[in-house]
């Protein structure tokens, strides 16, 4: 009995084994050949395959080499006649390039010919060297996996062309589960970490700001891969010479994520144009905060991969630090943010406006990384698009409900909604939103003396008010040369200089790449026959950066029966009668170049602006003016803009910044689509001076001296003297305090031709302000800002004091969910300075709840 008992234990193993396979093997290509097969289109593609030795450890490979023509495809698969693959996870191979950039789509068909094709590059990307690739057989929803038809991999013309190398394609079961639980698979050398799949990115991401910077997330369908990517739409403004930022962040709540073994980090992004920097942060179990950022990758408009090798990650520079290594097996948060270049709301020339970029496919690469343990919790992806889907149809929206009280109009409550739907076939997609203004009962029913009747009285119902906010079709990726068409709601973002954020205009716009060259066009239709048409070009040539922009604007007006063209009087007419009231044309031209690995910057601006008005208007209705009189002459001025920068980051001194800017602007240099006309025409306007600011940080530490001088071009005698010194300590998620003060001396008489605001300055101004912005916890934010002006005017020997007190408090209850209080009091030296009315921004308190769905 006992030797049967041996004869079992030496058998059992072996038999076990047999009976449960870890792996099937489909095709080897040396004693496993299979049934091959391939296709391939009639229009002109090159196909070829053959069976060479590798000579690098292996016998007998598949080799696939491609070329393939516009609208072409071809492939290569092997036949399974109903094999099944139910005891088994993972669908794995070995795959090599000749260029490493190769891609192509792996499909999975079973014998009902239902088949479910996915792209490789959602889980690895190919390089010059061997490497295993493993797929969860789950992510072929749909495909009977009992009865397989067969496994094939397709190539398109988005492809072009490429070769491969193809080995050992097998059926596997995980290390980590047993034969019947398939989960997927535990080690991979791609694990993408946030596709973005999902109609509210508020679901997981938190809003972080700085100063009076903002931020909105929002869900795009102007999208690199799927459905969506998440869109940043973000101003930044501060008073720090500095500069301000502003950050999406994943935040851990119950697990960290472990990428252990990942050796890049990547994300596709679309920038703006800006020349903002993009950073990206990890930061790890022991609070140390590591710092990827990239300077040059939003001033592109298209889609472009931030490649971010771990070894470049820097340790976030502070006083205090742990262990000094990133630990990647204990990721608690990451952020995506947007970083000013530098320089304060009132610095001449900085760009402190609206921007709005897209981001998609967040992954990890490396070897043996654990995707059961490196991707966000489950929360996150397809189960959040798929909530509340119609088709092909999308909605989520916003809910906000504020308290304001002002001592203008005391308490007030406002209740607004939004309702966004977006759509998408193939390559087209629609967005649309909808809102509402909520009205309180007593509002919604009156009544009305004047429309009452002799036998009873009137009730008039006031119903609230539903506006389109918003609509857009989106065209993507028509054509190689056309990355998208948008019709409707145009948001047009060129410079303060040429064309300032803009958004609700009807127009068309496309935008794309020729060659080196980005291109973005648009055309908006105003009333009667009036439009804007505009074109945006962006090239790099040899470490040069160009930028080229033109505008032009043109107003006509509706003619009465009481206009007079030419001293004639307009006989009444049905038909409508239109006369060109003014008509204005800019261009600038940029160039830029950075030396010493972006440690030194030489760049230029130049531009010209002429303005003509040919007639008067009554704009008693802004969207519908009625022309007057013809001006004989017509007034015709043209201005011109030079810029000169330097600016050097890091020399000689680690954390030392200066930048030094010339300027020279005409007095009608006046673009009709200027950044906020009334401050545009006073400060940037009708000048010659020069900028230097000088920004010093170490371990946390900031420091800045900002100097500007100008004389007017109308007037030598008026001029603007402005210092601004500052000091502060900047943690972001956790404390930024700074203290900053400004010392101007100005005098200057003068009325704009274009918006006839009278300019009468003669002042000097002491400014200091504290800033405070605690993180108390993830949730919670605390903003405090007072300030002091003293000011004294030389022509009447009058000195007062204005003084103000800010404060904000901002709560998370949830990320899509969020409270915010807010209060502002002031008191003005001089009582008749004090503003009256709206926008009531002086002395109110706020609280305002906001909720995303």
């Amino acid at each position: 009995m006992t030797k049967y008992r041996i004869l079992f234990f030496i058998l059992a193993p072996l038999l076990a084994s047999s009976l449960f396979a870890r792996d099937l093997v489909l095709v080897n290509f040396d004693d496993v050949s299979g049934n091959p097969f391939s296709f391939k289109d009639e229009k002109g593609s090159q196909f070829k395959v053959s069976n060479p030795e590798d000579g690098l450890g292996r016998k007998r490979v598949l080799s696939i080499d491609y070329k393939i023509v516009k609208g072409g495809w071809t492939g290569w698969g092997i036949a399974l006649d109903g094999v099944s693959s139910k005891d088994y996870s993972n669908l794995t191979f070995m795959i090599k390039g000749e260029t490493g950039k190769e891609t192509f789509e792996i499909g999975v068909k079973d014998t009902s010919n239902m088949e479910r094709k996915l792209p490789l590059s959602q889980f690895a990307e190919i390089g010059k060297d061997w490497r295993k690739v493993s797929i969860p057989l789950k992510e072929f929803a749909g495909v009977n996996m009992d009865s397989l038809g067969n496994i094939n991999i397709g190539f398109s013309d988005a492809q072009e062309a490429g070769h491969v190398y193809l080995d050992n394609l097998q059926f596997e079961i995980s290390d980590e589960v047993g034969k019947d639980q398939a989960i997927g698979a535990n080690l991979s050398n791609k694990v993408v970490i946030d596709r973005f799949e999902r109609t509210n990115q508020t679901d997981i991401y938190l809003v972080y700001e700085g100063d009076e910077s903002s931020l909105k997330l929002s869900s795009s369908r102007i999208a690199k891969e799927g459905d969506y990517s998440m869109e940043l739409e973000y101003t930044l403004a501060t008073n720090r010479p500095w500069g301000s930022w502003v950050a999406a962040l994943w935040q851990s709540r119950e697990v960290t994520l472990d990428w252990r073994g990942s050796q890049e980090v990547k994300l596709w992004v679309k920038g703006d144009g800006s020349g903002n920097i993009l950073r990206f942060f990890i930061r790890d179990s022991d609070g140390e905060r590591w710092l990827y950022e990239d300077p040059q990758i939003l001033k592109s408009t298209r889609w472009e991969q931030m490649v971010m090798p771990i070894n470049d990650f820097k340790l976030e520079d502070k006083v205090a630090h742990k262990n000094g290594i990133l630990d990647l097996d204990q990721v608690q948060a990451y952020a995506i943010m947007v970083v000013g270049l530098g320089g304060s709301v009132g610095t001449s020339g900085v760009k402190v406006t609206v921007g709005k970029i897209q981001v998609d496919q967040l992954y990890v690469v490396g070897d043996q990384i654990n995707v059961s343990w490196a991707v966000l919790p489950k929360i996150v992806e397809a189960e959040k698009a798929r909530v509340q889907r119609i088709g092909n149809i999308e909605f989520n929206g916003q809910l906000l409900t504020e308290f304001l009280n002002a001592p203008e109009q005391k308490s007030t409550v406002t209740q607004l909604g939004k309702v966004i739907t977006n759509g998408k076939f193939n390559n087209y997609s629609v967005r649309m939103e909808l809102s509402s203004e909520g009205k309180e009962f007593g509002e919604t029913s009156r009544y009305s003396a004047s429309e009452s009747t002799n036998t009873g009285s009137t009730a008039v119902s006031i119903f609230p008010a539903v506006q389109m906010v918003n609509l857009q079709g989106f065209a993507n990726n028509i054509h190689p040369n056309i990355t998208q068409i948008t019709l409707g709601n145009q948001f047009v973002d060129y410079s303060p200089f040429v064309f300032a954020p803009v958004f609700g205009f009807k127009g068309l716009s496309l935008e794309g790449d020729a060659g080196a060259l980005n291109y973005h066009v648009f055309a908006l239709k105003h009333r009667f026959d009036s439009f804007t048409t505009g074109s945006r070009v962006k090239s790099y040539w040899q470490d040069f950066r160009y930028t080229g922009m033109m505008v032009y604007y043109r107003e006509t007006a509706k003619i009465t029966n009481s206009a007079s063209v030419s001293g004639t009087t307009l006989r009444p007419s049905t038909e409508l009668q239109l006369e060109e009231v003014q008509d204005d044309w800019v261009y600038t031209h940029d160039l830029e170049r950075n030396f010493f690995d972006n440690r030194v910057l030489l760049g230029g601006t130049f531009g010209y602006d002429k303005y003509t008005q040919q007639s008067t208007a009554d704009r008693t209705d802004p969207f519908a003016p009625v022309f007057l009189n013809r001006l004989d002459p017509p007034i015709v001025v043209n201005g011109t803009m030079a810029r000169g920068r330097v600016g050097f980051d890091s020399i000689l001194i680690p954390g030392l910044k200066l930048n030094y800017e010339y300027r020279s602007v005409d007095t009608h240099f006046k673009p009709r689509y200027r950044q906020n006309p009334i401050n545009f025409d006073d400060l940037e306007s009708d000048q010659r001076g020069h900028n230097a600011r000088l920004v010093q940080s170490w371990k946390g530490l900031l420091g800045s001296v900002e100097y500007d001088a100008m004389r007017r071009n109308s007037n030598s005698d008026y001029y603007r003297n402005r210092a601004n010194w500052a000091i502060g300590y900047y943690g972001f998620d956790r404390l930024d305090v700074a203290f900053n003060q400004e010392i101007r001396r100005e005098t200057y008489l003068f009325t704009s031709n274009r918006t006839d605001t009278i300019y009468n300055k003669n002042e000097q101004t002491y400014v200091s302000e504290i800033y405070i912005r605690a993180q108390l916890n993830p949730k919670i934010a605390l903003f405090l800002k007072p300030r002091r002006e003293d000011i004294h005017h030389p022509a009447t020997g009058l000195q007062f004091v204005n003084e103000g007190l800010y404060g904000k408090l901002e709560y998370f209850a949830s990320t899509n969910l969020k409270l915010l209080g807010e209060f502002k009091t002031t008191h003005f030296g001089v009582k008749s300075f004090e503003p009256q009315g709206s926008p009531f921004d002086d002395n109110f308190v706020r609280t305002k709840i906001e909720f995303n769905f």
